[in-house]
């Protein structure tokens, strides 16, 4: 392999880790639940859970979605970077893939961008949310 096909393995290999981190940290954001359900105690009802939940519902509601929409960015990131690399390596073996590359690539700097955004926008609401239900 030439240094040139190294060094492009290298970069994908940094940003599929980097999508990877996003992907495994938005994926720990339900312990919040679990720190809840400590908090409650045994043997409560639906309800007891509601009225602890209610201060920070909605909030919670949306810190959820957006750790799903990173979730979704993040492995999304996954899939184009690795059909990137295969129609690179198929540009250096002489086919001409100019115009999926350019495609790929701008679905790549999208969802490696909307991937982070999204978790700090989840984590954010996930605090405010905890902060509130705490605070009642």
């Amino acid at each position: 392999m030439s240094s040139r096909t190294d060094t492009d393995f290298r970069v994908h290999d940094g940003y599929v880790k980097f999508s990877s981190e996003i992907v495994r940290l938005a994926l720990l954001s339900p312990t919040v639940f679990l720190l809840l359900v400590g908090i409650a105690g045994e043997n409560v009802s639906r309800e007891y859970y509601l009225a602890l939940l209610k201060p920070g519902l909605k909030t919670l509601a949306f810190g959820l979605v957006f750790m799903s929409l990173a979730i979704v960015f993040g492995f999304a990131h996954r899939y184009f970077a690795m059909d990137f690399m295969s129609n690179l390596i198929e540009t250096y073996r002489g086919k001409d893939r100019k115009t999926e590359l350019e495609v790929l690539k701008w679905l790549n700097l999208a969802t490696i961008i909307l991937a982070p955004i999204s978790l700090v926008i989840g984590a954010s609401c996930m605090f405010v949310a905890l902060f509130r239900i705490l605070g009642g």
